[in-house]
């Protein structure tokens, strides 16, 4: 099996070391994982208060911009919140 992300040639390959190099590769704003880095993001925003139950968001499209992504990357992490 082949995994764009990860090699698993090494049978002592944790799931906590390939989760930690996909968590790396997402905070390097890596393409493939940026969703996950933006859903963090909004996570984050929300559990700090910064974004309260009730607030009104951006449009998708504005968020897009604002995170210089494609409207696809920023519905994905969307997607992860909901």
């Amino acid at each position: 099996m082949h995994m764009s992300c990860c090699s698993f040639t090494d049978t002592d390959t944790s799931l906590a070391q390939v989760t930690h190099r996909m968590v790396s590769r997402a905070e390097t704003n890596s393409p493939g994982l940026r969703y996950v880095s933006i859903a963090n993001t909004l996570q984050q925003q929300i559990e700090s208060g910064e974004v309260r139950y009730g607030d009104r968001l951006p449009s998708q499209h504005e968020m897009a911009k604002q995170y210089g992504v494609s409207l696809t990357t920023l519905r994905s992490a969307v997607d992860l919140l909901e």
